[in-house]
């Protein structure tokens, strides 16, 4: 009997799986498991950013005079074709570039070359079993060290392909520190339970943010208004009991 496929469009949850993973933290962040995202402006009702991981708020350090750089290559023998990487990696810098038209201090674009790369663009192939067998993409945090940005075969189906730039703009919203929306309280319309491990909320909550699991996500004005917000306040700057924690970009390991 042929296996049946559930179209993307019609997932319970939209599937990115960037906080359900344990991945390993870099300075005082603990090893958490999380989960995470969505967008339509409700100009009376302005975006949240959740932030948070644990006892810190991680987000990238900023130097808004000469700007911080963080590259990925392009691994492209991962990929299908060359054409297949090519059109991924174009999608995704189109997807970064409405990140890095805000000039939070922090931009990511693409660089050829390998050794000097923060992190690489990667795909993947879904699991024919388990929870990862419906998953987009995934990315990672600030804190988080050695990690790639996976592009899975399912966001090549018919129903995901046209919106691979909304995915990409999702997974980016996490390189840039930001939890799911629903990560403190959960989504019960979409029988989603509450994430914790230290998430904060800043500012307002939003249902139709980025970061939620709507489908397809759509990158609201206030998600724009909301992350500069954030990245204006100054370098280690205390938010509550927990400190905004700023790192690095660290340089992946050759040959790994």
């Amino acid at each position: 009997m042929a296996k049946t496929i559930i179209p993307v469009s019609e997932l319970t949850k939209y599937p990115c799986d960037t906080q359900e993973e344990e991945d390993p933290s870099f300075g005082p962040a603990p090893i958490s498991n999380l989960a995470g995202t969505t967008g339509d402006n409700n100009p009376d009702e302005p975006d949240s950013l959740v932030v948070g991981y644990g006892t810190i708020v991680p987000r990238w350090d900023v130097h808004l005079t000469q700007g911080r750089v963080l590259q990925y290559f392009v691994q492209e023998e991962s990929f299908t074709s060359p054409d297949q990487a090519r059109s991924t990696a174009k999608t995704f810098q189109d997807a970064a570039d409405t990140w890095n038209e805000l000039e939070l201090g922090v931009a990511i674009s693409e660089t050829t070359g390998q050794d000097s790369a923060n992190f690489y663009l990667v795909y993947k192939p879904n699991p024919t079993v388990g929870s990862g067998r419906n998953t987009l993409a995934r990315a990672f945090f600030p804190h988080e060290v050695d990690q790639d940005v996976i592009v899975f075969s399912r966001a090549f189906d018919p129903t995901a392909k046209p919106i691979l730039k909304n995915i990409f703009q999702h997974e980016i919203g996490h390189i840039l520190g930001l939890r799911h929306e629903f990560a403190i309280t959960g989504d019960d319309k979409k029988n989603i339970m509450p994430e914790g491990h230290g998430a904060i909320q800043f500012l307002n909550n939003n249902y139709n943010s980025i970061m939620s699991y709507n489908f397809p996500p759509k990158i609201q004005d206030s998600d724009r208004e909301q992350i500069t917000q954030f990245y204006k306040l100054s370098n280690g700057y205390m938010m509550g009991d927990s400190p905004i924690t700023d790192y690095q970009p660290q340089i992946r390991r050759k040959n790994r």
